[in-house]
């Protein structure tokens, strides 16, 4: 409702402060979209350690089959 309009405010659309709801604003809204009001989604803890011990499990498993 606020595309192109100068003056707007965070609550109007202007995400990046500038002053006017363009496509810099657009963008903005877009790699956030989903991200809920706690931020960008964070990996749980399990998820990080399986995927750490998968990191340092595979160099040992391919020199085991050589």
């Amino acid at each position: 409702a606020n595309w192109l309009q100068t003056g707007a405010d965070w609550w109007k659309g202007d995400f990046n402060g500038d002053g006017t709801v363009d496509d810099l604003d657009l963008a903005v809204l877009a790699a956030n979209w989903g991200a809920g009001p706690g931020g960008p989604a964070v990996p749980e803890p399990a998820a990080v350690a399986l995927l750490v011990g998968a990191v340092v499990a595979l160099p040992i498993l391919r020199r085991r089959g050589r």
